[in-house]
């Protein structure tokens, strides 16, 4: 409309750039990190990772949950002073997580390139090649949900939107292909499922679960329920998760009072998004 009324013309076709085709984000077959290393970036020094990881922080923080900050960073001075088991589950996960709030550190603190890859690609690329399928995910609910949030939001902010709220590949194609054209999915619906399955939408408490899990949980469902009802209005699909079924508290941020202000502003904006998709 902007362009039709300075230059009284329609945009050409050709400046038009649809979802998807901002930009390309292409890689080889999926394998493990032994099978990918000769293609996985250089990891930054343990201060510099540090920074990013407080960068996201800063950015993301007040309004998404992507990962617990005791325990990543935890694991973050363990995989520096090789203290980690690689081999388990659990260290795989993590890395993975690394390697997507790496992409988001670097995108928050570089300029886009001429490229045709955002910033951060190359992480976020490494992990998507080292993820596993959805069944080894299910046995780390509350890890594997944070990766599917943090793939959903990266795509979702690179102009992605109908893979972040449809699919992310993990098929193992002959040739490199088109992150859009991948048959295999892992969708944002999956990470719905995968909380709701394992009860992230309701009030824990009873459960006899550890408070730090609790809170965690919280703060990972409500920014689950975010996202889905963002991409989904976006999509411009019915929304899938009723207010009625839902019984998990709004997590509070002890000592933060405009971070849970800020939270609870951010969840109240999607309920109000979903009222209004569902009304006619």
């Amino acid at each position: 409309m902007t362009h039709e009324h300075i230059h009284q013309a329609a945009l050409p076709t050709a400046a038009l750039m649809f979802d998807g085709q901002v930009y390309v984000l292409d890689w080889p077959r999926s394998g493990d990190l032994s099978r990918t290393s000769h293609s996985a970036p250089a990891l930054p020094t343990m201060d510099y990772a540090t920074h990013l990881v407080n960068i996201v922080k800063f950015h993301c923080s007040p309004l998404f949950h992507l990962f617990d900050d005791t325990v990543f960073m935890e694991a973050l001075h363990a995989h520096y002073e090789s203290k980690q088991k690689p081999e388990a589950l659990v260290q795989q996960l993590w890395f993975i997580h690394f390697m997507l709030i790496l992409a988001f550190g670097k995108a928050l603190t570089s300029k886009p390139g001429k490229g045709n890859q955002p910033p951060g690609a190359g992480f976020f690329i490494h992990a998507m090649q080292l993820l596993p399928n959805i069944t080894i995910l299910w046995s780390e609910p509350v890890q594997a949900t944070e990766i599917l949030c943090c793939i959903a939001l990266y795509l979702h902010c690179i102009e992605h939107r109908g893979s972040a709220h449809n699919y992310v590949s993990q098929s193992i194609p002959q040739q490199p292909t088109s992150l859009t054209f991948n048959i295999n999915k892992i969708q944002i619906g999956q990470a719905v499922r995968l909380a709701m399955t394992h009860g992230l939408h309701t009030d824990l408490s009873s459960h006899q679960v550890e408070f730090p899990l609790i809170s965690r949980c919280r703060k990972l469902w409500w920014t689950i329920l975010v996202l889905d009802r963002q991409m989904t209005y976006l999509s411009g699909l019915p929304q899938s998760v009723r207010d009625e079924d839902v019984t998990a508290p709004l997590p509070d941020f002890e000592g933060d009072i405009f971070r849970t202000s800020a939270f609870a502003m951010r969840t109240k904006l999607s309920h109000f998004i979903a009222t209004i998709d569902r009304s006619e």
